[in-house]
């Protein structure tokens, strides 16, 4: 079975999980560069999780009301300076947000790393940069 995405084939899943890892590291490439930022390798994976956190999610999501699917769905991710967002979007057109797990549509877009190796990230991570 070929799966078509944005008029590219693809031979199975795999495919497009091992693409879509490849564009999460160009967006962190891409993010570290521009802002001069220097990520350890557990930092940078950290990081890596945290962004296939929302895809997960959906997987999850998705699985789990599938058996009524007829075709595959668009995922769109939206990854902002100020919110992130995932969309699922079926072919008929119907559209639905993947909340964040405090419940939102939208994830603040803040990320911290501590000397410990743990992070923050999201609403709570922006909660404790306005109360420092």
């Amino acid at each position: 079975m070929t799966i078509s995405v944005k008029s590219n084939s693809y031979p199975n899943v795999g495919a497009i999980n091992k693409l879509h890892k490849k564009v999460v590291d160009k967006i962190i490439d891409s993010l570290t560069r521009r802002d001069s930022i220097q990520l350890s390798p557990e930092q940078r994976q950290n990081l890596f999780d945290c962004m296939e956190d929302s895809v997960t999610k959906y997987r999850i999501d998705f699985s789990l009301n599938s058996s009524n699917q007829m075709e595959d769905p668009a995922i769109g991710i939206d990854l902002g300076t100020t919110y992130c967002c995932v969309t699922v979007i079926w072919r008929d057109q119907r559209m639905k947000i993947i909340s964040s797990s405090e419940g939102s549509d939208t994830t603040p877009s803040y990320v911290a790393f501590h000397e410990d190796g743990s992070h923050v990230v999201g609403k709570l991570q922006k909660t404790l940069l306005i109360e420092s």
